[in-house]
């Protein structure tokens, strides 16, 4: 699966199987499935999650981006590697994160990634601010953490209700 072709931003038309919500549902079997991240290494991830990461020589990461041109949102993965640490991160980004309705990348919310990680036997713990808001959710399991923050809730959108998106969700060691 190694490719010699360099790391660029793909148009969502390049990948439409990789929808936000597919990324997300791939990471989520990466970490249920994952008991270390000693047994986790580039080659690994792109064959576990099926995502066509490249060698991005400014981050010094490997990654997977698309750029959604019609609500301005980009989503991706990068996995890191920098001694024994290790993260395979998904970020969700729009330039005007505070004014942006999450609804174009919001297929799994918040609630469906917290249950299926729990259902998978990962503990979670809330992070909060100086004022006490939720920050982050860390679930652990053994010798895995994944963090996940959330996003502001976003208006409810054709009836439905409003809910928790997930702005990050970033797997990583415990240690």
């Amino acid at each position: 699966m190694t490719s010699s072709e360099p790391y660029r931003i793909s148009a969502a038309s390049e990948h439409p199987d990789l929808t936000p919500g597919e990324v997300a549902r791939r990471m989520l079997r990466l970490a249920e499935a994952l008991q270390s991240m000693d047994e986790l290494n580039v080659e690994d991830v792109k064959e576990r999650t099926g995502l066509p990461l490249k060698y991005a020589p400014l981050g010094k990461v490997h990654a997977f981006a698309v750029k959604l041109p019609e609500s301005g949102w980009s989503y991706g993965v990068t996995y890191e590697q920098d001694g024994s640490y290790k993260a395979v991160e998904l970020a969700y980004r729009h330039p005007d994160t505070n004014e942006a309705s999450m609804s174009p990348v919001c297929e799994v919310d918040f609630a469906a990634a917290s249950k299926a990680l729990k259902d998978a036997g990962y503990s979670s713990k809330m992070e909060a601010d100086e004022i006490g808001q939720s920050s982050e959710y860390l679930f652990q399991r053994a010798r895995v953490t994944v963090r996940v923050v959330p996003a502001a809730e976003f208006a409810p959108i054709n009836g439905k209700p409003a809910r928790s998106c997930i702005q990050q969700l970033m797997i990583s060691s415990t240690d």
